[in-house]
């Protein structure tokens, strides 16, 4: 697993994590795409429909056969999209602890 990839619109991505109703399994969906990007790329927007406890899971990426980590689930908004923001984003709420 690797980082360092820049994110595109259009772009399909995975979606991982540990839902509220299924904390015991590992979800992943398939099938999403990168629908927006914001703040200076620090934040992405997808059609991966997440639910509760899938914050702070991995979006990811697959190419030439690598897996690389995009962005950190953050939010869902509405029924059909999420967002995800940089790891770097939390560098400085972690160094609180």
């Amino acid at each position: 697993m690797a980082t360092g990839q820049r994110a595109s619109v259009g772009m399909p991505v995975v979606h991982a994590g540990y839902r509220y109703d299924r904390q015991e399994v590992l979800t992943v969906q398939h099938g999403c795409f990168i629908t927006g990007i914001y703040d200076r790329k620090r934040l992405l927007r997808s059609n991966c429909q997440s639910g509760y406890g899938d914050s702070g899971g991995p979006l990811l990426l697959k190419r030439d056969g690598q897996w690389y980590v995009l962005r950190l689930h953050s939010v869902r908004a509405g029924k059909s999209a999420s967002f995800a923001v940089a790891a770097r984003v939390y560098s400085g709420l972690w160094s609180e602890f």
